[in-house]
């Protein structure tokens, strides 16, 4: 145990001495955490800037009484910051000068033309419930009253038929590619289709009630901890412990290790115990910006550390393949690199793969750093046990196969 421990210095402190691994091994992922952590740490519902010209207006001048109303119901979701512009202004030119470029324009004519609507639509509504009446139960109605009822069926198409036929129309103008647009159309529609109902005194048979987690409280920071942190422990191994083989390689230190006492197993061992310290020295440092100025609710608990342990053994042993595999100094950097970079933005560890197509979602699936990033946020967040077992089962399962892989390398790399 002494000569891998040995060796094992040896390395920390040749990696201690190289500035630019230093910085992709811990102060390029901090420097993420930084970054994102500022922008999204607490992220909440923010409105959205619309501006809304009213062209509805009443003989002096001010907003007719149920465009304003739309407007207030509009406002009342506390999703859209309303900005009204003058119906004289060009809005073209206003868009330019607010620099809000989606806007909702209520033509003249809503209060007039939705008042006539809805009067057609009760109309409707009550013409539809007398002639159902009629064609299932006209049998037991008395003559007289169905009569009664004919001739207020036809006095109410009459007067239907004076009254607007179709809805009343705003105008959503957007810009298609505004990313925000498609979410204000839906609440300009959602809304609308509310103030319809309301109109014609439809009562909500539907309601919708919202409730949160009531075991846990978390927040964008508390998944993109443990994300961001397995990602780099994956570099770490990968990119360190290959780029640390080739450089030896190119300074001819393999060759001299094969006439000193320590044997493969020790260098093996040794490699392992170096980019494992590493690894730990990355989450005291992650968790501490997490935990420290963010307010992470991450817990490194007993799952969660066997996760980062188990983590770093398989990437370690994927690097030592990558390094082995290749001769030349700069194929093993570019082919870790190719490994690692895709694999970091695939799996969903920067951001969430609910937001990416299905394939990306399917290529996830085949990727060990999404079972270990899922199981880190498991036990580390929610406290559960299956995606932890899941990422557990991956890394034993590929760990001993890619060590085994990566020592016959270097055993040929040795003797060769």
């Amino acid at each position: 145990m002494r000569r891998p421990i040995a060796f094992a210095t040896v390395v920390v402190r040749d990696w201690v001495r190289s500035r630019s691994t230093v910085f992709w091994t811990l102060a390029f992922p901090l420097i993420l955490l930084l970054v994102f952590g500022s922008v999204f740490g607490d992220v909440r519902v923010t409105s959205v800037r619309v501006l809304v010209v009213n062209e509805d207006l009443d003989p002096s001048g001010r907003p007719t009484q149920l465009s304003e109303a739309f407007v207030s119901a509009l406002n009342s979701t506390g999703l859209l910051e309303l900005r009204p512009v003058e119906p004289s202004k060009d809005l073209g030119e206003a868009m330019r000068d607010l620099g809000v470029y989606r806007a909702l324009v209520i033509h003249r004519g809503f209060q007039e033309g939705l008042i006539e609507a809805s009067v057609a639509a009760r109309i409707d509504v009550i013409t539809s419930t007398l002639e159902y009446v009629l064609a299932n139960f006209g049998q037991s109605v008395p003559p007289e009253n169905r009569s009664m009822i004919e001739e207020g069926i036809s006095a109410l198409r009459q007067m239907r038929s004076n009254l607007r036929a179709g809805p009343v129309s705003i105008t959503f103008v957007r810009d298609d590619a505004d990313p925000s647009a498609g979410a204000v159309e839906g609440v300009i529609r959602s809304v609308a289709q509310a103030f319809n109902l309301r109109l014609i005194g439809a009562n909500d048979s539907v309601v919708l009630d919202s409730s949160g987690l009531g075991f846990r409280r978390t927040r964008w920071i508390d998944l993109y901890v443990p994300g961001v942190l397995m990602a780099f422990v994956m570099v770490n191994g990968v990119l360190g412990s290959s780029q640390m083989l080739a450089d030896m390689r190119r300074r001819r230190l393999l060759r001299r290790l094969t006439i000193t006492p320590l044997r493969r197993s020790e260098l093996l061992a040794g490699l392992m115990f170096a980019h494992l310290l590493m690894a730990l020295v990355l989450t005291v440092l992650t968790l501490s910006v997490g935990w420290g100025l963010f307010g992470s609710s991450f817990s490194l608990n007993a799952l969660s550390a066997a996760l980062i342990v188990a983590g770093s053994l398989l990437f370690t042993s994927l690097g030592l393949v990558v390094g082995t595999a290749f001769k030349e100094v700069e194929a093993v950097s570019a082919a870790a690199s190719a490994i690692t970079f895709p694999m970091m933005f695939l799996s969903g560890a920067v951001f969430p793969l609910e937001l990416a197509p299905p394939a990306m979602q399917a290529v996830a699936k085949f990727l060990p750093l999404y079972y270990l990033v899922e199981g880190l946020r498991a036990s580390g967040v929610y406290g559960s046990t299956v995606s932890f077992i899941e990422g557990l089962a991956v890394s034993l399962a590929a760990f001993p196969v890619l060590l085994l892989l990566g020592s016959v390398l270097l055993d040929r790399e040795l003797t060769t």
